[in-house]
């Protein structure tokens, strides 16, 4: 997967940073508090990961959107709150769970999530425990 965007704002203020190559980007700053943890939070949040934000950072003010490409294919996904849409060269989808959104694009069109067993029934991993992996040393 190739993060090509990602943008969070709504009617007052938006950032996007849209400066993303298909090699290593590096992010940063001279100076603390201006924006590259929460440019990195809010692309997880618009690709389904729990909301990680500060305190501070009210998420249910903003629509988060991140442009990928996986497998050739350029998508586009728009979250709001859990709603999330999802727009490809062909159809416009709309998810209305985190669930619906992991299991029918996530899986299907992105990384398919290993399942593990819980009371010998089959579960499929949620994304934060998949997004948890970026932090693994």
């Amino acid at each position: 997967m190739i993060i090509k965007t990602v943008a969070f704002g709504n009617f007052d203020e938006a950032y996007i940073e849209n400066r993303f190559n298909d090699k290593v980007n590096v992010i940063f700053s001279s100076k603390n508090d201006r924006g590259k943890t929460v440019l990195f939070q809010s692309m997880m949040y618009a690709l389904g990961n729990e909301p990680i934000f500060p305190n501070s950072f009210n998420k249910d003010d903003f629509l988060f959107y991140c442009k990928i490409n996986s497998k050739g294919i350029d998508y586009e996904i728009l979250r709001d709150k859990n709603h999330f849409i999802v727009k490809d060269s062909d159809e416009i989808s709309h998810y209305d769970s985190v669930s619906l959104f992991t299991k029918d694009f996530f899986c299907k069109k992105i990384y398919a999530l290993p399942y593990y067993l819980k009371d010998n029934l089959p579960n499929l991993t949620e994304l934060f425990l998949f997004y948890q992996l970026f932090f693994v040393p």
